[in-house]
């Protein structure tokens, strides 16, 4: 297996560790009762998804952007505080949308 595999899989970890070590996001808060890993992995190969977060240039967990990634999360998987039901049903092309969506954010 090569680095940017083993990479592509570690990396939605590394950022759901580094959320919840923050205290401001948790895995309980997801709706329902799963949090779909492949929808974070799916998403994190989308290049606007990784500027939104910060998380497109040199991958340092440092630069992420804590709010636009908590914002992300909900997206993905909704929030029981927020009262929030995820915006993702049918992953690859939902995430397609989202990604062009914040391509016209940005502009």
């Amino acid at each position: 297996m090569e680095r940017k595999d083993v990479d592509r899989l570690m990396d939605p970890i590394r950022l759901i560790a580094f959320i919840e070590e923050r205290g401001v996001w948790n895995r309980s808060d997801v709706v329902g009762t799963r949090l779909y890993y492949s929808f974070l992995i799916k998403a994190l190969s989308r290049s606007n998804i990784l500027s939104h977060i910060g998380w497109d240039r040199k991958r340092n967990i440092k630069l992420i952007n804590v709010p636009n990634t908590i914002e992300l999360f909900t997206w993905l998987f909704g929030s029981r505080t927020k009262e929030k039901n995820t915006i993702i049903m049918e992953p690859d092309a939902d995430l397609d949308k989202l990604n062009w969506y914040w391509i016209a954010k940005m502009l």
